[in-house]
């Protein structure tokens, strides 16, 4: 029935959502709740579109949430198959920056001067993905997004999801691959891209730096935790709202 399936919705969102928890202290992060919240909105676009873009400013949490979602559902994978017995789905994610090149030829291909094809990091990636079993890959585009490489993502998420390459292979990128874009804005980033993908949007105050400095003391010894944290609660915390109203 209709209220069975939302009861078992609302189960596995929950389970899904503890796990991402558990391994967000398994990486040493802070399960600040805000945070949370857009881990699982990341993970309800991803079920839905291939693509999404991730923006916010430089320390919003953006890269971590990703790697921390990924985490938890290979959790929450391997809990499933247990109880029913079968494989898990490990879910692996790729960072590359576009940008961090000199040639763009070298992230996605090209045919050199003998006539051969030579893949790219991005098309050498995306073979990989495409022939693994039981495995999801999220290839992460981590830069400015500029119209120069993002209208290469947009012509893979086209309707048919085939992605042929200049030496004739067509790759069939329908299952077990998503497209992630992070970058601190969208000014440079095509209409056709935008068009094509979720955005998922983490502002400032999302995060603070109240988790990054719980998750930093953490790691500190007990008497160094003891000095700094009172500074961090009283100082800090002054200058931090001084900036923020002047």
């Amino acid at each position: 029935t209709e209220y069975q399936r939302s009861i078992e919705s609302k189960y596995h969102f929950s389970t899904v959502q503890a796990a991402c928890v558990d391994e967000a202290f398994q990486l040493g992060l802070v399960a600040h709740p805000p945070w949370v919240d857009k881990i699982m909105k990341l993970y309800t676009l991803l079920d839905s579109c291939q693509g999404v873009v991730v923006t916010g400013s430089c320390g919003s949490g953006k890269t971590s949430c990703v790697k921390t979602l990924a985490a938890g559902l290979t959790k929450y994978s391997e809990g499933q198959a247990t109880v029913q017995h079968s494989n898990p789905v490990v879910y692996k994610t790729h960072f590359l920056n576009p940008l961090a090149v000199s040639n763009l030829s070298q992230v996605f291909g090209h045919i050199d001067s003998t006539g051969c094809w030579q893949d790219g990091i991005f098309t050498h990636l995306l073979k990989r993905a495409v022939k693994s079993h039981n495995t999801e890959t999220w290839l992460c585009f981590d830069g400015p997004a500029t119209s120069d490489w993002t209208d290469y993502i947009s012509h893979i998420l086209c309707g048919n999801q085939m992605l042929t390459l200049m030496d004739g292979t067509r790759l069939d990128v329908s299952q077990h691959v998503k497209f992630i874009l992070e970058t601190t804005d969208l000014k440079k980033t095509s209409p056709s891209v935008i068009s094509k993908t979720g955005i998922l949007y983490l502002d400032d105050g999302v995060l603070g730096w109240e988790p990054l400095s719980e998750a930093w003391m953490a790691s500190r010894p007990k008497r160094e935790r003891e000095v700094v944290g009172d500074l961090l609660a009283t100082v800090v915390h002054q200058v931090v709202q001084f900036v923020k109203n002047s």
